[in-house]
């Protein structure tokens, strides 16, 4: 038989990766990390060349050894990055300063760096100073903790000599003074939003730099750490401004409810707002009609359901809500979907709270009254649900829900005698006991596909269609 005829084996057909079509190797790029399309370049000619205009779209410097504070995240979504984003440290930091200025020559054009931490700060403070020098325009970064005061100090005045005019977003970790804040807002004239993850020192005769921040300024988030002369010094700056109208954005930490009532009637920009403090008096009159995103966290004891529903009533238009220890009563979590109808994000945490009477699963069932809701994520100490309600929690939500997650429950006894029960749970096991194991199941709701898994007393409800709904997750729910 002759065989030379025959067809050709298919490891014959297999294209070598630098020969292969320009649209091809883009799309395979657009799935590698920024370190594996560093180390592409070392592979051959043609594929050095391709990844070396692949790095000068590169628009976002990832340098995490961690995960990224979803708190003190940068408010623009486009300055997020993405796992395809994340550099080695060992690639940036490698030789000093020399790995700083190859990175800089790789990507010239990224605009954003984020940096989670730094090890060895001594090794690794040359080629962060060389990456920063030499990048061509910065609008956005996060600087890591330093733990050294000067240093922190030294990577901002390089940031000022090389980017004044270009940069709009700087987080900082380390602690500054009220001089070094008053020199960071006289030199970044473009600055729109400031993270201070660290309370600030007090310097006499520098308690006014929040009045120097430039006319585009809208975002601060600052840690006080419950230090109410700074916060008061602070707020008092910012509404002086003549600009106060354009903040939209604030994080603050306190324990007194005065600055939160003064935030209330002097900011009425603002989109979104986090605080922190022991306490709150609920105004009945506020100027906080404009807020989308609202984050309230306490340890109070009292019961401020109702002056709170008043409070969240007077909101025009609010999107996304996270309460954090507060009493979240019956009335009140029936009476939410009436004080804010449009809420798309909510998320109720009280599980540290013990209470005299549990929540029932009717009581979750109010909340599937709000019909835009996507995300919601309850964690109290103990919900009372009973297989009757149990149907309805799991299928009762809007259509426009994607992701669901409700811990922890108790009482909840699979009988055979619920067969409306079994039907919608066909993986559920019929044991005549509590659940302990993971039980999972799927149904359909309209042109939809609902899963949703049991465990650990704890429901998860997924929107199957969804094609982001992995990408959910309780972090992003708490984060605004």
């Amino acid at each position: 038989m002759d065989t030379s005829s025959s067809a050709a084996s298919p490891l014959s057909t297999i294209i070598k990766m630098d020969e292969m079509p320009y649209l091809v190797m883009e799309n395979i790029f657009s799935h590698l990390s920024l370190t594996d399309k560093f180390q592409c370049i070392e592979v051959s000619e043609n594929l050095r060349n391709f990844s070396k205009n692949v790095l000068k779209r590169q628009a976002i410097l990832d340098l995490c050894r961690g995960k990224l504070d979803e708190l003190y995240r940068c408010p623009d979504p486009n300055h997020r990055p993405t796992l395809y984003d994340r550099l080695s440290c060992d690639i940036a930091f490698g030789d000093p300063p020399e790995s700083g200025l190859y990175v800089a020559q790789m990507c010239p054009n990224a605009s954003v760096l984020h940096i989670d931490s730094i090890s060895q700060v001594s090794h690794e403070y040359e080629p962060l100073e060389a990456l920063i020098s030499n990048l061509d325009s910065l609008v956005c970064v996060h600087l890591p903790y330093f733990g050294i005061q000067e240093y922190a100090v030294e990577v901002i005045t390089t940031i000022m000599c090389h980017h004044s005019k270009s940069l709009r977003h700087l987080l900082v970790k380390d602690e500054l003074d009220e001089q070094m804040l008053e020199t960071i807002a006289k030199t970044f004239e473009n600055l729109e939003f400031l993270a201070l993850h660290h309370p600030t020192t007090q310097r006499e005769g520098y308690q006014n730099w929040p009045e120097e921040l430039g006319p585009k300024f809208s975002g601060l988030h600052i840690d006080t750490n419950f230090n109410d002369s700074l916060a008061q010094r602070i707020l008092k700056s910012l509404i002086a401004r003549p600009s106060i109208g354009l903040i939209n954005e604030i994080v603050l930490t306190t324990t007194t409810s005065t600055i939160f009532e003064r935030i209330c009637q002097h900011m009425s920009g603002l989109q979104k707002m986090v605080i922190y403090s022991d306490k709150f008096n609920f105004p009945e009159n506020h100027n906080l009609v404009n807020l989308r995103a609202l984050r309230l966290s306490t340890n109070t004891d009292e019961d401020d359901s109702r002056p709170l529903l008043l409070f969240l009533a007077r909101i025009h238009d609010l999107r996304h809500l996270v309460l954090e220890n507060f009493e979240l009563t019956p009335y009140f979590l029936k009476n939410l979907p009436s004080a804010v109808p449009n809420l798309r994000k909510l998320s109720l945490f009280d599980a540290f709270r013990q209470r005299p009477i549990s929540l029932t699963g009717d009581d979750i069932i109010h909340l599937q009254k709000l019909k835009f809701l996507e995300t919601i994520n309850l964690e109290f100490d103990s919900i009372e649900i009973n297989p009757f309600q149990l149907s309805k929690v799991i299928e009762g939500w809007p259509d426009t829900l994607q992701w669901a997650k409700i811990s922890p429950f108790h009482n909840l006894k699979i009988d055979h005698e619920h067969q409306k029960l079994v039907s919608i749970l066909e993986n559920m096991s019929k044991r005549k006991n509590y659940l302990d194991d993971l039980i999972q199941g799927t149904f359909c709701k309209g042109n939809k596909r609902i899963d949703f898994n049991l465990k650990g007393r704890q429901i998860e409800i997924k929107n199957a269609n969804c094609p982001s709904t992995e990408n959910i997750s309780n972090n992003n729910i708490l984060s605004l």
